[in-house]
């Protein structure tokens, strides 16, 4: 209905650009949902309207904590600065029919979400590389100095034919340096947690009774949190194998973990992030920079329309792309014949 509804549109106003937003019937109903949840749909629907580089909001550039000179060539491996970071994250979906990639900068200023269909195709995949490779190239065209694209698979797997295609198409662009993830928010890691007053809200949330009055005299002496967008990370010492893939092990591991209620032990919601290629020898710290930069990059969940509090830890951009996959492999495609 929408693309009849598109043609008529566009055959009366050629240059008119239409959008569909999906809207869940009960939320328009529910006499419950509340003038935030309204107001969170219409900056969602705001920030996908052309032109993309205009946004309600975005992540304010953090400011470097010193300042370093580098006056002399480093060896090779050992210059580990980049002045941008470009995410691009994809899955594909278990029948391999169904590929969906999502992008953007460190800052959710420039972005954008595409699906396609493989189908049975033997050389289908490899024309879709080559398009993600070429909107990628849009995305760095106008981004000065050294780039870093942080490339993201879900479901903690990486195909050895995939990786293949991404090394080959990266070895072709200067100044561009390639950091493979895999990422996976179903992880059968375990964490022990010994510190029982880290988060300082983690009492809170094992027994409210421990809570006390505000002392309207003292609010200078508080501190207000969202525990809902409290996203804290941590690098393991070792790497761990991917949980689909058991003949490959990362080069480094670590996670991003959220604190909820629970009256049992399983209070921290998981997402495990490994890092698979590094380009340049200080693994630890490049992965540091990843995982801070998807803590960011998921408070924009609420801002993109794509989750308000539920997985509320993972990035917007990895989200995006799990949601999407999840609802386009219910769709029927009739191939034509060849």
């Amino acid at each position: 209905k929408f693309h009849l509804i598109k043609n008529e549109v566009q055959s009366k106003l050629p240059n008119a650009t239409l959008l569909l937003k999906l809207i869940p019937l009960e939320f328009i109903t529910n006499p419950l949902t509340s003038v935030d949840d309204y107001n969170d749909l219409c900056i969602g629907v705001y920030n996908i309207l052309p032109p993309k580089h205009l946004k309600f909001t975005s992540i304010a550039e953090q400011l470097p904590e010193k300042i370093e000179f580098r006056t002399a060539q480093q060896p090779n491996g050992q210059n580990i600065h980049y002045d941008t970071y470009i995410h691009l994250a994809y899955t594909r979906s278990i029948d391999r029919e169904w590929l969906c990639a999502s992008w953007s900068d460190s800052q959710g200023k420039e972005n954008s979400v595409k699906t396609w269909y493989i189908g049975n195709s033997k050389t289908k995949f490899q024309e879709i590389c080559d398009e993600i490779w070429r909107v990628t190239m849009k995305f760095i065209s106008n981004k000065p100095g050294r780039i870093c694209l942080v490339l993201t698979r879900l479901d903690s797997v990486l195909p050895d034919d995939e990786l293949m295609h991404w090394r080959r198409l990266s070895s072709s662009t200067r100044n561009l340096h390639l950091a493979v993830v895999c990422v996976g928010d179903n992880t059968k890691v375990s964490f022990y947690d010994e510190d029982k007053m880290y988060p300082s809200f983690k009492p809170l949330l094992l027994d409210e009774s421990l809570s006390e009055r505000i002392d309207l005299k003292s609010l200078d002496d508080y501190e207000v949190v969202n525990i809902d967008k409290e996203v804290h990370g941590a690098i393991f010492h070792s790497p761990l194998q991917l949980a689909n893939s058991q003949h490959r092990c990362a080069i480094k591991s670590g996670a991003l973990m959220k604190f909820k209620k629970s009256s049992g032990n399983d209070m921290i919601d998981k997402f495990e992030v490994n890092l698979l290629n590094c380009p340049h020898s200080d693994s630890a710290k490049l992965l540091k920079i990843i995982l801070q930069q998807f803590r960011n990059l998921s408070s924009l969940n609420a801002w993109f329309g794509v989750s308000k509090d539920e997985e509320s830890h993972i990035p917007w951009h990895v989200l995006s792309v799990k949601k999407m996959m999840n609802v386009i492999v219910h769709a029927r495609v009739n191939e034509l014949p060849q």
